[in-house]
Parts: structure tokens; C-alpha cells; sequence
């Protein structure tokens, strides 16, 4: 879950960091528990917040004067960073730290912000 705040934006960008929070866990498959139970305390569970930053490319297929049919009015890329402080459940050195996620994408509105009634 993030909430953000867009402090800048344009026709062709927007810039909004963002802060928020999330579980994750990971464990192995019930298959592989059943043919060898210590594998049940492999699970690794963790809260986590985070803090990062997005940054919107928009394509406006009106500045090229013509709708292709590829891009809507509001497509866009979206280029993220965010920095993640898990809190595993199991204390142990190995698993102390952060992570720096990166993400690259691409997004395909369905409908201008302007609408005629």
C-alpha cells in the first residue's frame, strides 16, 4: 500500500514520491514439505516499508495531430525507484539490509481527463 503526492507535473511529465509499506513471505512448495518436513521452517515472512520516487513520461497522441491506433490519450512510461527495509521474522545477519527495486513500464489509459457531457 503507497500514498504519494504529484509535485510536479505537465503535458509531458509528473514526478510524485511515494511512501508506504507491504507483507511478503516466501516458502517452499506444500509438495516438498510433505516428502521433507524441516523445509516448514524455511518460510521467511516480512513487513516491510518503503520510500521512493516516479517519474511519468506521457505520450500524447494529440501533439502528433493524429489518435494511431497504439497509443491513447494517456499512455505513458513510468520509471520507479524505491528503496525496501524488510523486517523478516528470523534475526539473522545474512538477512539484515535493503533493497533497491527499479521498475520500467508502460501504461495504456483507457480515456482522456477531458470528457465532453
Amino acid at each position: 500500500l503507497n500514498a504519494g503526492y504529484l509535485v510536479f507535473e505537465n503535458r509531458r511529465w509528473s514526478i510524485y514520491p511515494y511512501i508506504g509499506g507491504g507483507f511478503t513471505g516466501y516458502s517452499a512448495a506444500e509438495k516438498d514439505i510433505e516428502e521433507n518436513e524441516r523445509l516448514k521452517r524455511l518460510g521467511l515472512n516480512s513487513f516491510f516499508t518503503q520510500a521512493g520516487v516516479g517519474i511519468d513520461l506521457k505520450i500524447l497522441s494529440d501533439s502528433y495531430g493524429v489518435y494511431p491506433t497504439f497509443v491513447s490519450p494517456d499512455c505513458r512510461f513510468s520509471l520507479k525507484y524505491t528503496c525496501r527495509m524488510p523486517r523478516f521474522e528470523r534475526r539473522d545477519p545474512l538477512l539484515s539490509g535493503s533493497q533497491h527495486i527499479i521498475t520500467l513500464s508502460y501504461g495504456i489509459g483507457g480515456r482522456g481527463k477531458k470528457r465532453d457531457l
